[in-house]
């Protein structure tokens, strides 16, 4: 993707342009809007389409109630899911089916390239924001239903600088609701080469840069551009500014180690 500076037609909206929006003050220094990578949001419609298309042509009865419901030789991609036969609701995730630990997981957290802006609000982590597929954040409301509901693992992969794949696993995982701001509250016993970097945070309430719930005196969110499950700030934090630059910013899962260039949490009933 070429990135190149122009201006705008007055009115014009970021959402047709696959550039990243910005204004310039009056001293001549750059000012992040609140726009979006257009290409972001053309991924949405597509997103969008691809759920009708399921509409379409499967039956109003056609769904899933979690991911490990899916079976060879099905693969990877987007499935609709009812929790149960009663609820009305039926939401969309991406199931993967490919792991070192067998097929059956919903993918929660996904990033590899930085192209989709993890620095947002309470209301984007809570209904889920990225590409199906792609670059995601699954929704912490989502999160949350799938895990009240029924016991569920958590896989986590991050690869290294040095091009490693490493991964944790925790037996248990389950989130509060929005009223408990999606605290963790069960995270089983870990096995793995990545590490057990996550175990600071257990317990630990949602924050992002607009809902300050973390132990710090400060807003970590605000400070390590990402929202997380924070404490004073974090061992582990995935939803970092995809850089390498500042000793604590990027893609972390051990803070003391090199900014990770890949990761993704799955989570997959028991």
């Amino acid at each position: 993707v070429l990135f190149v500076s122009m201006f705008l037609p007055a009115g014009s909206h970021c959402s047709s342009f696959l550039i990243l929006f910005v204004t310039c003050l009056s001293n001549g220094s750059a000012k992040e809007s609140d726009c979006r990578f257009g290409y972001e949001l053309l991924q949405k419609q597509l997103d969008h389409l691809q759920n009708q298309f399921l509409n379409l042509t499967k039956p109003a009865d056609h769904y899933i109630e979690s991911c490990r419901d899916v079976r060879p030789p099905q693969s990877s991609g987007l499935f609709r899911i009812r929790l149960t036969p009663q609820d009305p609701a039926l939401f969309s995730v991406y199931c993967e089916m490919v792991t070192a630990f067998g097929g059956g997981w919903t993918i929660v957290q996904h990033r590899y390239e930085g192209f989709v802006d993890f620095y947002r609000g309470w209301q984007d982590y809570r209904d889920g924001f990225g590409i199906f597929g792609g670059e995601s954040w699954l929704g912490l409301e989502q999160l949350h239903r799938l895990t009240a509901r029924d016991s569920h693992e958590l896989l986590v992969e991050v690869r290294n600088s040095s091009g490693s794949l490493l991964y944790a696993h925790y037996s248990e995982f389950r989130v509060g609701s929005e009223e408990q701001k999606y605290r963790i509250l069960k995270l089983g016993s870990y096995s793995g080469s990545a590490g057990d970097w996550l175990r600071v945070h257990d317990g630990k309430k949602f924050t992002t840069y607009d809902s300050d719930n973390d132990s710090d005196r400060e807003n970590c969110a605000k400070n390590f551009r990402g929202g997380w499950w924070f404490n004073h700030c974090f061992n582990s934090h995935l939803n970092g500014e995809y850089s390498n630059e500042g000793k604590y910013h990027g893609i972390r899962w051990d803070s003391t180690k090199p900014a990770m260039k890949f990761s993704r949490m799955m989570i997959r009933k028991k």
